[in-house]
């Protein structure tokens, strides 16, 4: 089984208020409040598949076009079947591939967010929201976010600090 660990970055002038989704299936989730105008994406990621030559194709796909769309003022971060779509069924089907992503994202203030991992911790500070941050298995910290906050976590612990 091939495993690659690599990383990408992405960024576009984005048009204001901004409504941000980002649903990885695993990896943790930081976003916070960067310049008027702007939008960031960087992503560490791992990407494990068979045979080695899926993992590295992946991999490339990844770091060419990393997994963010925008729309009108719409950024949606994490849909990942573009690659399957490319690349095809994997020849031992889903349970012998995989891809963790941890992604930094830094958008303007004026942002409103919806935040859903299956696994990963979620970091969210400093966006005008509102906010909705859920995670199956992993702690969510939200930190000088105003507007509505809607927070759950099967497993993990919720903190909260400040209001905007």
């Amino acid at each position: 089984m091939g495993k690659l660990e690599s990383k990408f970055a992405w960024e576009q002038v984005v048009r204001e208020p901004v409504e941000l989704s980002v649903a990885p299936g695993a990896g943790d989730v930081e976003v916070q409040a960067g310049p008027p105008g702007m939008a960031r994406v960087r992503g560490r990621f791992s990407v494990r598949a068979v045979p080695q030559a899926r993992a590295e194709k992946l991999a490339q796909l990844l770091q060419e076009s990393p997994p963010v769309e925008v729309r009108g003022s719409e950024i949606r971060v994490g849909d990942l079947g573009k690659y399957a779509a490319q690349l095809g069924p994997s020849i031992l089907g889903g349970f012998f591939e995989g891809i963790s992503i941890d992604y930094e994202i830094e958008v303007p203030q004026a942002t409103e967010a919806r935040i859903e991992t299956g696994a990963g911790d979620i970091e969210v500070k400093g966006i005008r929201g509102p906010l909705v941050a859920h995670t199956g298995s992993g702690d969510v910290e939200i930190e000088e976010v105003g507007g509505e906050v809607s927070v759950k976590t099967g497993s993990g612990d919720a903190r909260g600090k400040g209001r905007r």
